[in-house]
């Protein structure tokens, strides 16, 4: 949360037209997380009863059944939001500026749904296996290590703006998503 909150900062460093885009985009994603956070909590629980079997073949198949079906669910509902990112931005605002504004932001912010849903159940996956240092070091290093200095590189030095907050949402996230799958598989 504080690494986010971070990116907020400074979407407000910005401006007010992009910290009022970047909250648009940064809302609609968040709503769409919570699909990947149920199935990541299922998944959590799946793996945790097979891990407690000492059922390491169901361990395996349940974490990546729940990592499966997040990147089916969230990249229907990406390629929703990339086929009509006007209509979304209408949903929070009449204000055509920043209805313009947020639109690239979240079809942008499309391609990072999986990513980021992916690292939350694997995550999980890796919490009910009993692994929770790994994914709490993870988490550290990509969105704290990671994701804010690409943020302010991306924004800042880079000059692509709120484009460059998501974008440092996208790297962090891959970042996450191949150091949790990769722990995950050594367990």
């Amino acid at each position: 949360l504080v690494a986010f909150a971070t990116l907020s900062f400074f979407a407000g460093i910005l401006g007010a037209l992009p910290l009022a885009a970047y909250s648009v985009q940064h809302i609609v994603f968040a709503l769409v997380f919570m699909i990947a956070l149920g199935i990541a909590s299922a998944t959590s629980v799946r793996v945790g009863i097979a891990h407690g079997r000492r059922d390491w073949s169901n361990r395996t198949m349940a974490a990546w059944s729940g990592f499966g079906l997040a990147v089916v669910a969230l990249f229907a509902i990406g390629g929703f939001l990339v086929m009509f990112p006007a209509a979304i931005p209408a949903i929070f605002t009449d204000n055509a500026t920043l209805a313009i504004a947020a639109a690239p932001l979240i079809t942008f912010a499309a391609c990072a749904l999986i990513f980021d849903g992916g690292q939350v159940v694997i995550a999980n996956a890796l919490r009910g296996a009993g692994e929770t240092w790994a994914p709490t070091a993870i988490h550290i290093i990509s969105y704290f290590v990671v994701m804010i200095p690409a943020g302010w590189i991306f924004a800042f030095t880079l000059n692509l703006g709120a484009h460059g907050l998501v974008g440092a949402i996208i790297v962090a996230s891959v970042v996450s998503v191949t150091l949790l799958s990769i722990r995950f598989m050594v367990i």
